[in-house]
């Protein structure tokens, strides 16, 4: 959890080759605005953006097959997202919070209802999902 509680921290880069990211690395880092993932990032863990309130801008690479449990919870300033067409899952509560989040899918109505996506995935939100072939 190296990077846990950094509230001075805004930007971050992760490095090419790495392929996991610890759960909770950048939980509460409240004043992170944007992250770049690397290609190779095959998933995205339990609380890794959780509380992050100032997050904007993400970056999920293709490679990404799994959005943990609460991976975006509580970012409320997170109000656009595309997710890859890669993407196999999606955990509990993973976008509660973002109450303003549009999702991006880059694939077709039909693969986005084929992931497999805990039931409180949005946390009793009414999140926006816009595929290729139309609106969700």
């Amino acid at each position: 959890m190296a990077f846990q509680d950094c509230r001075e921290l805004t930007s971050i880069r992760i490095p090419d080759g790495v392929t996991d990211i610890s759960d909770s690395i950048f939980r509460f880092c409240s004043s992170l605005e944007n992250v770049i993932l690397p290609e190779g990032i095959n998933e995205i863990g339990v609380n890794t953006f959780c509380r992050c309130s100032s997050l904007t801008t993400v970056n999920i690479p293709s490679s990404v097959k799994v959005i943990g449990a609460y991976a975006f919870s509580e970012c409320g300033s997170l109000t656009q997202l595309n997710i890859p067409k890669g993407v196999e899952g999606i955990g509990a509560f993973a976008f509660d919070g973002c109450k303003e989040l549009q999702i991006n899918y880059e694939g077709t109505t039909s693969e986005w209802d084929a992931i497999k996506k805990d039931d409180k995935w949005k946390g009793g939100l009414n999140i926006a999902i816009e595929c290729t072939d139309t609106a969700h």
